[in-house]
């Protein structure tokens, strides 16, 4: 058995639900990532050291989520108008002489 503990907000590139779902749970892949985790299964079982089934695991994961954070432009753009809100409502508090 292996297992995998991430930070808060770390497991979004791998699942495609919120995380809030399997709070304080053991959860298997299987039911999460389907067909992908067999050929993963099969590739730890094969490996013989320990080592070298944790670099497997860990470049499985680094893969995933390399392939899942692709920028949202929703979120961009929503950023973007935020940042631009703050400084106008900076400069206008500086132009009418009040604190931010």
């Amino acid at each position: 058995m292996m297992g995998v503990h991430v930070r808060t907000g770390g497991a979004a590139p791998f699942l495609g639900f919120p995380i809030s779902e399997l709070s304080d749970e053991v959860v298997e892949l299987d039911p999460i990532w389907k067909r992908e985790i067999l050929a993963l299964r099969e590739q730890l079982m094969e490996t013989p050291n320990v080592e070298l089934k944790f670099d497997l695991l860990e470049a499985y994961l680094l893969r995933k989520a390399q392939s899942r954070l692709a920028p949202d432009h929703a979120v961009a753009a929503a950023l973007a108008s935020l940042d631009t809100w703050r400084i106008e409502t900076a400069r206008s508090r500086l132009s009418l002489g009040t604190q931010p």
